[in-house]
């Protein structure tokens, strides 16, 4: 320990040295934030996942504070974030490299790393492909620690739990502010969307259907022994409560979506009444619904559609409809990926490529993404490379559903996890999931981990036997 501590000694004062000596500002920052990385891991080491978890949403609100330019591209706060965590996952990789053949998928997503970055030989825009790609890469890193650290015990699914719940403060507390003070931002015809700490409310919708379906595990499909209290059963439903209050009030449709197909799928799986009571609700909702609204409208002239929330599940606007503008951007962007249908034109370019290449409708759009994954990939990596993408989270999905029907008995943990694996497959229809990396980072975590957990259980074999 003395020598590693001298090490850290010399290599901060090299760092300050560099920091004093160098005119840069962005690269200092850069050079204060390693220092800080490599301090942390001496005493942390496979804990200093944690840290980053906790530490990304709090940046997030501040991704556009650009840090370096290259190249016409920015590297912002976030960006960095992204890359200091990749160095120590490349590190931690290299010291756990003999485990790496145990993690289900490994291979899978190994090969989908490698088509984002070979893409970068012929990316309109390499720089952003190479940048983009070490986030994916960072991204899966907390799927790969989260996984090793488990199976080797470095620390426990409760540890990763006290570190979510840590991570949530901030957020939630944030949302909660914007909600009693209606302070949320207008995004089109959509009033006091809470976002959170986060850049946009849908990253914050996301994040809070996350939390839910944790919370919702660990509340009620495998309740902690707090929960099972009777004096506390109160906190359950005050948790369920905050979350799903905050979700309403991000005006984000895919993530109520998200929840109702999370509850859907346990409810199939193992709790029948449970599907059949959101099943009856949604059906009775709108059964109910026109006809009331209809009868109210003709006698008082008051229309329920003039609350937001009801207009957001009932009607559709058509100067800001979502679901005919990914139609058209569908449409519009299956000519351009016809054109190089296999490779694609480099990770992480969809806005560059689109941007050029758009109809005239849509030149004044707020933005050039293509809010869909799949089509993302397509355009970005081929098809080639959105196959081996698809195979990687469909290996994940059979783990799970193996582990869940041959391998135990219907382990509610699995349970658990392949309906978020669902959920997240379905998202990916609707948004830019991939995008979003403090949602990523908080997903990919408990994925590893909960894999790693069940691993210890049954001491079998990874998934590439």
């Amino acid at each position: 320990m003395h020598t590693t501590l001298s090490r850290l000694f010399a290599f901060i004062t090299g760092i300050v040295i560099l920091t004093v000596l160098n005119p840069v500002a962005g690269i200092d920052i850069l050079l204060v934030a390693s220092a800080i990385t490599v301090t942390a891991h001496v005493f942390l080491q496979e804990k200093l996942l944690f840290v980053f978890l906790i530490a990304r949403p709090i940046f997030d609100y501040w991704r556009n504070y650009h840090i370096l330019s290259f190249q016409n591209v920015d590297i912002n706060l976030n960006a960095s974030l992204s890359m200091l965590f990749a160095l120590w996952v490349a590190y931690m990789v290299i010291r756990h490299r003999k485990e790496m053949r145990n993690i289900p998928g490994m291979f899978w997503g190994a090969a989908t790393l490698c088509a984002m970055i070979v893409s970068a030989t012929y990316s309109i825009s390499p720089f952003t492909t190479l940048v983009e790609s070490m986030k994916f890469f960072a991204t899966l890193g907390f799927f790969v620690i989260s996984f090793v650290s488990i199976k080797k015990k470095k620390f426990t699914l409760h540890h990763l739990g006290y570190a979510t719940l840590i991570m949530a403060i901030i957020p939630l507390g944030a949302g909660l502010l914007q909600s009693i003070g209606s302070s949320g931002i207008t995004t089109f015809d959509i009033s006091s969307r809470v976002f959170g700490s986060f850049a946009h409310p849908n990253i914050f919708a996301f994040f809070l259907l996350f939390l839910s379906i944790i919370f919702i595990n660990y509340s009620a499909i495998q309740p902690l022994n707090f929960f099972k209290e009777q004096a506390h059963k109160k906190y359950r439903y005050l948790g369920y409560v905050v979350l799903v209050t905050l979700i309403i009030q991000t005006y984000t449709r895919a993530a109520w979506i998200g929840l109702l197909a999370f509850l859907l799928i346990i409810g199939v799986l193992h709790f029948r009444k449970l599907f059949v009571s959101v099943l009856v609700t949604v059906i009775g909702f709108y059964a109910i619904f026109y006809p009331i609204n209809t009868a109210i409208r003709s006698t008082t002239d008051y229309d329920l559609q003039d609350i937001q929330v009801i207009s957001r599940i009932t009607s559709r606007n058509e100067d800001a409809d979502s679901l005919q503008w990914r139609k058209d951007l569908f449409l519009e962007t299956m000519p351009i990926i016809r054109n190089n249908p296999f490779f694609g034109y480099g990770y992480g370019t969809f806005p560059q490529v689109w941007e050029k290449s758009r109809n005239i409708t849509h030149l004044f759009d707020d933005s050039a993404e293509a809010h869909n994954d799949y089509l993302r990939l397509s355009l970005e990596i081929g098809f080639l490379g959105l196959g081996v993408y698809l195979i990687f989270l469909l290996s994940l999905l059979y783990q799970a559903i193996h582990t869940y029907w041959y391998r135990e008995t219907h382990d509610k943990e699995m349970l658990f996890l392949i309906a978020w694996i669902a959920v997240f497959m379905l998202m990916s229809f609707s948004d830019n999931m991939l995008h979003h990396t403090p949602v990523m980072w908080l997903m990919w975590s408990w994925w590893g981990a909960l894999f790693a957990n069940k691993w210890n259980k049954r001491k079998g074999v990874g998934f590439i036997e």
